[in-house]
Protein backbone atom coordinates (compact mmCIF):
# COMPACT_ATOMS: atom_id res chain seq x y z
CA UNK A 1 0.00 0.00 0.00
CA UNK A 2 1.28 3.62 -0.99
CA UNK A 3 0.54 6.52 1.44
CA UNK A 4 0.57 9.83 -0.52
CA UNK A 5 1.16 12.42 1.57
CA UNK A 6 -0.28 16.03 -0.32
CA UNK A 7 -0.72 19.01 0.90
CA UNK A 8 -4.09 21.19 0.40
CA UNK A 9 -4.94 24.94 0.72
CA UNK A 10 -6.96 26.07 3.78
CA UNK A 11 -9.92 23.66 3.46
CA UNK A 12 -7.44 21.07 4.23
CA UNK A 13 -9.16 18.70 7.21
CA UNK A 14 -7.19 17.68 10.19
CA UNK A 15 -8.32 13.95 9.08
CA UNK A 16 -4.73 13.07 7.40
CA UNK A 17 -2.30 14.72 10.22
CA UNK A 18 -3.68 12.85 12.97
CA UNK A 19 -3.82 9.94 10.91
CA UNK A 20 -0.25 9.88 10.63
CA UNK A 21 0.51 11.06 14.13
CA UNK A 22 -2.04 8.03 15.42
CA UNK A 23 -0.39 5.61 13.26
CA UNK A 24 2.96 6.12 15.05
CA UNK A 25 1.92 6.15 17.86
CA UNK A 26 0.61 2.62 17.26
CA UNK A 27 4.03 1.96 15.85
CA UNK A 28 5.71 2.82 18.91
CA UNK A 29 3.44 0.42 20.74
CA UNK A 30 3.68 -2.39 18.77
CA UNK A 31 7.38 -2.40 18.81
CA UNK A 32 8.83 -5.16 20.70
CA UNK A 33 10.77 -4.21 24.07
CA UNK A 34 13.72 -3.46 22.56
CA UNK A 35 17.23 -3.94 24.61
CA UNK A 36 19.55 -0.94 24.73
CA UNK A 37 22.79 -2.05 26.44
CA UNK A 38 25.09 0.52 27.91
CA UNK A 39 28.95 0.33 29.26
CA UNK A 40 29.23 -1.08 32.71
CA UNK A 41 30.00 -3.57 35.08
CA UNK A 42 28.11 -5.40 37.75
CA UNK A 43 29.30 -6.35 41.35
CA UNK A 44 28.45 -10.10 42.55
CA UNK A 45 27.56 -11.03 46.38
CA UNK A 46 30.59 -12.25 46.69
CA UNK A 47 32.63 -8.74 46.17
CA UNK A 48 33.98 -9.83 42.03
CA UNK A 49 33.39 -7.15 39.43
CA UNK A 50 33.01 -7.94 36.00
CA UNK A 51 32.54 -5.26 33.21
CA UNK A 52 30.63 -5.79 30.23
CA UNK A 53 27.50 -4.14 29.05
CA UNK A 54 24.11 -3.73 30.74
CA UNK A 55 20.78 -3.12 29.31
CA UNK A 56 19.67 0.24 29.91
CA UNK A 57 15.89 0.55 29.78
CA UNK A 58 13.04 2.02 32.08
CA UNK A 59 13.46 2.41 36.09
CA UNK A 60 10.79 -0.22 36.51
CA UNK A 61 13.09 -2.54 34.46
CA UNK A 62 16.31 -2.07 35.95
CA UNK A 63 14.83 -2.17 39.53
CA UNK A 64 13.55 -5.75 38.80
CA UNK A 65 16.53 -7.50 37.14
CA UNK A 66 20.09 -6.69 35.86
CA UNK A 67 20.50 -8.07 32.29
CA UNK A 68 24.16 -8.63 31.44
CA UNK A 69 26.76 -10.07 28.43
CA UNK A 70 30.59 -9.80 28.63
CA UNK A 71 30.35 -8.09 24.90
CA UNK A 72 27.84 -7.09 22.29
CA UNK A 73 28.26 -10.41 20.74
CA UNK A 74 27.55 -12.45 23.69
CA UNK A 75 24.79 -14.14 25.38
CA UNK A 76 22.68 -12.47 27.70
CA UNK A 77 22.52 -13.36 31.33
CA UNK A 78 19.29 -12.04 33.92
CA UNK A 79 20.34 -11.14 37.44
CA UNK A 80 18.23 -11.05 39.78
CA UNK A 81 18.30 -8.57 43.21
CA UNK A 82 19.52 -11.70 45.27
CA UNK A 83 21.99 -12.59 42.91
CA UNK A 84 23.99 -8.95 42.45
CA UNK A 85 25.11 -6.20 45.46
CA UNK A 86 25.09 -3.39 42.83
CA UNK A 87 25.39 -2.71 39.14
CA UNK A 88 26.41 0.64 37.60
CA UNK A 89 26.54 2.28 34.29
CA UNK A 90 29.41 4.37 32.54
CA UNK A 91 27.02 6.96 32.71
CA UNK A 92 26.99 7.23 36.68
CA UNK A 93 23.79 5.77 37.35
CA UNK A 94 24.49 2.97 40.23
CA UNK A 95 22.20 0.28 41.43
CA UNK A 96 22.32 -1.39 44.56
CA UNK A 97 20.63 -4.71 46.11
CA UNK A 98 18.21 -3.34 49.62
CA UNK A 99 15.31 -5.44 50.93
CA UNK A 100 12.14 -2.99 50.31
CA UNK A 101 8.88 -4.45 51.64
CA UNK A 102 10.78 -7.57 52.77
CA UNK A 103 11.46 -8.47 49.13
CA UNK A 104 14.72 -7.59 47.50
CA UNK A 105 15.19 -4.90 44.54
CA UNK A 106 17.72 -2.59 42.92
CA UNK A 107 17.25 0.85 43.77
CA UNK A 108 18.92 3.97 42.27
CA UNK A 109 21.62 5.41 44.20
CA UNK A 110 21.24 9.39 43.56
CA UNK A 111 23.54 10.68 46.07
CA UNK A 112 26.57 8.42 48.02
CA UNK A 113 27.84 10.31 51.03
CA UNK A 114 27.88 10.55 54.79
CA UNK A 115 23.92 10.65 54.34
CA UNK A 116 22.57 8.64 51.11
CA UNK A 117 19.61 9.15 49.19
CA UNK A 118 18.05 6.31 46.98
CA UNK A 119 15.33 6.13 44.58
CA UNK A 120 12.68 3.42 43.38
CA UNK A 121 10.45 3.48 40.29
CA UNK A 122 7.53 1.37 41.54
CA UNK A 123 5.72 -1.39 39.04
CA UNK A 124 2.78 1.42 39.58
CA UNK A 125 4.84 3.57 38.65
CA UNK A 126 5.04 5.56 41.89
CA UNK A 127 8.09 7.33 43.18
CA UNK A 128 9.59 6.11 46.49
CA UNK A 129 12.75 7.77 48.05
CA UNK A 130 14.83 6.60 51.01
CA UNK A 131 18.01 7.98 52.36
CA UNK A 132 20.54 6.09 55.31
CA UNK A 133 23.42 7.01 57.13
CA UNK A 134 26.47 4.97 57.19
CA UNK A 135 25.76 1.79 58.40
CA UNK A 136 22.13 2.19 59.69
CA UNK A 137 19.23 0.63 58.09
CA UNK A 138 17.44 1.96 55.04
CA UNK A 139 14.65 4.77 55.99
CA UNK A 140 12.15 5.53 53.75
CA UNK A 141 11.54 9.57 52.73
CA UNK A 142 7.26 8.78 52.95
CA UNK A 143 4.74 11.47 51.83
CA UNK A 144 1.35 11.15 51.46
CA UNK A 145 -1.82 13.81 50.96
CA UNK A 146 -5.10 13.23 52.44
CA UNK A 147 -8.42 15.11 51.87
CA UNK A 148 -9.78 16.66 54.57
CA UNK A 149 -13.24 18.40 54.77
CA UNK A 150 -13.57 21.99 57.00
CA UNK A 151 -16.67 24.03 56.91
CA UNK A 152 -17.92 21.88 53.93
CA UNK A 153 -14.22 22.81 51.81
CA UNK A 154 -12.64 19.83 50.90
CA UNK A 155 -8.51 20.50 51.54
CA UNK A 156 -5.32 18.80 50.92
CA UNK A 157 -3.71 18.24 53.76
CA UNK A 158 0.21 16.81 53.81
CA UNK A 159 1.60 14.30 56.29
CA UNK A 160 4.53 14.99 58.19
CA UNK A 161 6.00 11.72 58.23
CA UNK A 162 8.89 13.24 55.85
CA UNK A 163 9.67 15.84 58.13
CA UNK A 164 9.87 13.55 61.05
CA UNK A 165 12.15 11.45 59.09
CA UNK A 166 14.69 13.54 57.63
CA UNK A 167 15.09 15.46 60.87
CA UNK A 168 15.34 11.88 62.77
CA UNK A 169 18.54 11.60 60.40
CA UNK A 170 20.10 15.02 60.50
CA UNK A 171 18.94 15.89 64.30
CA UNK A 172 22.77 16.90 64.49
CA UNK A 173 22.57 19.54 62.69
CA UNK A 174 19.62 21.82 63.33
CA UNK A 175 20.15 24.17 61.44
CA UNK A 176 18.48 22.41 59.13
CA UNK A 177 15.62 22.01 60.34
CA UNK A 178 14.05 25.38 58.68
CA UNK A 179 14.80 23.65 54.86
CA UNK A 180 13.27 20.28 55.61
CA UNK A 181 10.06 22.16 57.47
CA UNK A 182 9.58 23.72 53.91
CA UNK A 183 10.77 21.44 51.55
CA UNK A 184 7.38 20.13 50.56
CA UNK A 185 7.02 16.72 48.67
CA UNK A 186 10.60 14.74 48.43
CA UNK A 187 12.13 14.51 45.00
CA UNK A 188 15.20 14.48 43.74
CA UNK A 189 15.80 18.12 43.49
CA UNK A 190 15.59 18.59 47.17
CA UNK A 191 16.62 15.68 48.73
CA UNK A 192 20.09 15.66 46.91
CA UNK A 193 20.81 19.22 47.67
CA UNK A 194 19.65 18.82 51.27
CA UNK A 195 21.77 15.30 51.80
CA UNK A 196 24.85 17.88 49.87
CA UNK A 197 24.12 20.62 52.57
CA UNK A 198 24.21 18.21 55.43
CA UNK A 199 27.12 16.61 54.06
CA UNK A 200 28.95 20.00 54.17
CA UNK A 201 28.46 20.79 57.71
CA UNK A 202 28.13 17.02 59.44
CA UNK A 203 31.59 15.56 57.19
CA UNK A 204 33.19 18.47 55.83
CA UNK A 205 36.22 16.38 55.14
CA UNK A 206 33.96 14.71 52.45
CA UNK A 207 32.42 17.40 51.54
CA UNK A 208 35.29 18.00 48.80
CA UNK A 209 35.38 14.33 48.01
CA UNK A 210 33.89 13.51 44.75
CA UNK A 211 30.61 11.86 45.80
CA UNK A 212 28.11 10.12 43.32
CA UNK A 213 24.73 11.33 42.19
CA UNK A 214 23.66 14.75 41.54
CA UNK A 215 21.50 16.01 38.98
CA UNK A 216 22.23 13.71 36.10
CA UNK A 217 20.97 15.56 32.57
CA UNK A 218 21.36 15.13 29.36
CA UNK A 219 21.31 17.27 26.54
CA UNK A 220 20.67 16.74 23.00
CA UNK A 221 21.31 18.97 19.80
CA UNK A 222 19.27 18.66 17.06
CA UNK A 223 20.21 20.15 13.57
CA UNK A 224 17.36 20.34 11.51
CA UNK A 225 15.88 21.15 7.80
CA UNK A 226 12.75 21.00 5.84
CA UNK A 227 9.87 22.15 4.03
CA UNK A 228 7.05 23.81 5.75
CA UNK A 229 3.47 24.80 4.43
CA UNK A 230 1.99 27.39 6.28
CA UNK A 231 -2.24 28.20 5.83
CA UNK A 232 -4.55 31.21 6.36
CA UNK A 233 -1.15 33.48 7.52
CA UNK A 234 -2.70 36.56 5.82
CA UNK A 235 -0.49 38.34 3.23
CA UNK A 236 1.56 36.08 2.61
CA UNK A 237 1.86 33.83 -0.26
CA UNK A 238 0.40 30.10 0.47
CA UNK A 239 3.36 27.65 -0.68
CA UNK A 240 5.99 25.25 1.27
CA UNK A 241 8.67 27.32 2.17
CA UNK A 242 12.16 25.84 3.35
CA UNK A 243 12.49 25.97 7.24
CA UNK A 244 16.20 25.63 8.85
CA UNK A 245 17.00 25.73 12.70
CA UNK A 246 18.23 23.91 15.65
CA UNK A 247 16.23 21.98 18.38
CA UNK A 248 17.40 21.13 22.30
CA UNK A 249 16.48 18.35 23.80
CA UNK A 250 17.00 18.26 27.75
CA UNK A 251 15.70 15.48 29.91
CA UNK A 252 17.47 13.41 33.07
CA UNK A 253 19.32 10.11 32.64
CA UNK A 254 17.12 9.09 35.68
CA UNK A 255 14.28 8.34 33.34
CA UNK A 256 16.63 5.88 31.28
CA UNK A 257 16.34 9.15 28.49
CA UNK A 258 12.99 8.97 27.92
CA UNK A 259 11.23 12.16 28.60
CA UNK A 260 12.85 15.41 27.48
CA UNK A 261 11.44 19.33 26.82
CA UNK A 262 11.53 20.09 23.41
CA UNK A 263 12.48 23.80 22.26
CA UNK A 264 14.32 25.50 19.99
CA UNK A 265 14.13 28.21 17.19
CA UNK A 266 13.26 27.09 13.21
CA UNK A 267 12.71 29.98 10.57
CA UNK A 268 11.38 30.03 7.82
CA UNK A 269 11.45 33.39 4.59
CA UNK A 270 7.58 33.60 3.66
CA UNK A 271 6.80 35.86 0.49
CA UNK A 272 4.67 38.48 0.34
CA UNK A 273 3.72 41.35 -1.73
CA UNK A 274 6.40 43.97 -0.87
CA UNK A 275 9.28 41.17 -0.69
CA UNK A 276 9.86 38.34 2.41
CA UNK A 277 9.56 38.16 5.79
CA UNK A 278 11.26 35.88 8.52
CA UNK A 279 8.97 33.88 10.64
CA UNK A 280 9.97 32.50 13.99
CA UNK A 281 8.28 29.54 15.49
CA UNK A 282 9.87 28.51 19.42
CA UNK A 283 8.48 24.96 20.23
CA UNK A 284 7.74 24.33 23.68
CA UNK A 285 6.57 20.82 23.94
CA UNK A 286 7.32 17.78 26.16
CA UNK A 287 8.62 14.88 24.16
CA UNK A 288 8.55 10.89 24.58
CA UNK A 289 11.45 8.87 23.02
CA UNK A 290 11.20 5.07 22.88
CA UNK A 291 14.08 3.48 23.82
CA UNK A 292 15.91 1.25 21.52
CA UNK A 293 19.72 0.39 19.98
CA UNK A 294 18.92 1.60 16.54
CA UNK A 295 15.40 2.82 15.72
CA UNK A 296 13.98 5.34 18.18
CA UNK A 297 10.20 6.57 17.83
CA UNK A 298 9.14 9.74 19.93
CA UNK A 299 5.96 11.51 19.84
CA UNK A 300 6.18 15.70 21.58
CA UNK A 301 3.09 17.78 22.18
CA UNK A 302 2.53 21.37 23.71
CA UNK A 303 2.71 24.79 22.21
CA UNK A 304 4.61 26.81 19.42
CA UNK A 305 5.15 30.52 19.64
CA UNK A 306 5.32 32.24 16.05
CA UNK A 307 6.38 35.42 15.68
CA UNK A 308 5.39 37.65 14.32
CA UNK A 309 2.06 35.90 13.43
CA UNK A 310 0.57 33.38 15.52
CA UNK A 311 0.64 30.77 18.61
CA UNK A 312 -0.53 27.35 17.78
CA UNK A 313 -0.93 23.84 19.52
CA UNK A 314 1.88 21.28 18.11
CA UNK A 315 1.87 17.56 17.76
CA UNK A 316 4.97 15.83 16.48
CA UNK A 317 5.93 12.64 15.52
CA UNK A 318 9.32 11.02 14.29
CA UNK A 319 12.13 8.79 15.05
CA UNK A 320 15.94 8.67 15.15
CA UNK A 321 18.24 6.25 13.15
CA UNK A 322 21.19 5.48 15.06
CA UNK A 323 24.64 6.12 13.11
CA UNK A 324 27.21 6.10 15.88
CA UNK A 325 27.22 5.80 19.52
CA UNK A 326 25.75 9.58 20.69
CA UNK A 327 25.00 10.64 17.05
CA UNK A 328 21.55 9.83 15.06
CA UNK A 329 19.40 10.50 11.98
CA UNK A 330 16.33 12.45 12.83
CA UNK A 331 12.96 12.30 11.04
CA UNK A 332 10.10 14.89 12.05
CA UNK A 333 6.67 16.07 11.28
CA UNK A 334 5.09 19.06 12.81
CA UNK A 335 1.20 19.32 12.55
CA UNK A 336 0.18 22.96 14.19
CA UNK A 337 -3.30 24.06 14.60
CA UNK A 338 -4.91 27.00 16.02
CA UNK A 339 -6.23 26.86 19.27
CA UNK A 340 -10.08 27.68 20.00
CA UNK A 341 -9.12 29.86 23.73
CA UNK A 342 -5.55 32.04 24.44
CA UNK A 343 -4.88 29.31 27.20
CA UNK A 344 -4.09 26.44 24.01
CA UNK A 345 -6.34 23.64 26.09
CA UNK A 346 -8.18 23.21 23.03
CA UNK A 347 -7.37 22.65 19.89
CA UNK A 348 -9.49 24.22 16.90
CA UNK A 349 -9.87 22.26 13.46
CA UNK A 350 -8.00 24.88 11.78
CA UNK A 351 -4.57 24.01 10.45
CA UNK A 352 -1.63 26.43 10.68
CA UNK A 353 1.39 24.50 9.48
CA UNK A 354 2.33 21.21 8.53
CA UNK A 355 6.29 20.39 8.71
CA UNK A 356 8.07 17.55 7.30
CA UNK A 357 12.03 17.75 8.21
CA UNK A 358 15.39 15.65 8.51
CA UNK A 359 18.29 16.33 10.75
CA UNK A 360 21.42 15.15 12.62
CA UNK A 361 20.57 14.68 16.61
CA UNK A 362 23.20 15.01 18.41
CA UNK A 363 23.62 13.48 22.67
CA UNK A 364 25.25 15.02 25.41
CA UNK A 365 24.87 14.07 28.40
CA UNK A 366 26.15 15.79 31.38
CA UNK A 367 25.76 15.80 35.58
CA UNK A 368 25.21 19.04 37.38
CA UNK A 369 26.39 18.72 40.87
Amino acid sequence: MKLTIKFQRANQTIATPFLIVLMLILGTHALPAQVNFQPGYIVKNSGDTLSGWLDYRVSGVLNQACSFRLNKDAQITVFKPDELSAYHFDNDKTFISEKVDGVQQFIEVLFNGCVSVYFLKTALGDDRFFMRKKDTELLEVTYKEERVVENDKVYLKESAQHIIVLKKLMKDQVALFERIDQMGRPNAFNLVPLARAYQKKACPEQADAPTKGGFKLGLAIEGVGGIVNYQDIGFFTDKSYFQPGVLLHLGSARNAGKIFLRTGLLISQLEERRGTKSLLKIPIQVEYLYPGPVFRPRLAAGVSIFKPLYNSITLTAGFNVKLMKSSFFSFNYDFDVKPLTVFFLVPSNQVLGNTFSVGFYQKIAFSAR
